[in-house]
């Protein structure tokens, strides 16, 4: 990072929270109409804000070696908290990965993106990582 002509160490914690807030900025912003990115940077935005959210409400679970799907792994096996807390929202974070993948883990052809189906994901994942633990 440059600050004032400065070159600045950026940790990994420091830098995934800046992606973070610029993903949650390009969901937000596609929701509200106001979104400047491309519809594929919007769907693609979705994993890294679900890994981060959870990566920092849960950092002794959910490390930074690891992916969505090993968290996923995580949630179905696990016996302890977070864990049995997060197994009800199993389903959603599953379906959040499932659409995720149509864009990002493609061989080939990307499938075109229906804009209504990525606001509906859009606003749901933003919900998950706001209001899931209230």
């Amino acid at each position: 990072e440059i600050i004032n002509g400065r070159i600045r160490k950026l940790d990994f914690q420091e830098k995934e929270r800046l992606d973070y807030f610029v993903n949650y900025d390009i969901l937000y912003d596609y929701i509200n109409d106001q979104g400047k990115e491309s519809e594929m940077s919007v769907s693609r935005a979705i994993r890294p804000i679900l890994e981060g959210y959870l990566r920092f409400s849960y950092p002794k679970n959910f490390t930074q070696n690891k992916w969505l799907g090993d968290y996923i792994e995580d949630i179905r096996n696990g016996l302890t908290e977070p864990y049995n807390t997060l197994k009800k929202y199993l389903r959603d974070i599953e379906d959040f990965n499932a659409y995720y993948k149509k864009y990002h883990h493609t061989q080939g052809s990307v499938p075109a993106i229906d804009p209504i189906e990525l606001k509906t994901y859009a606003k749901r994942v933003l919900e998950f990582c706001s209001l899931h633990g209230k």
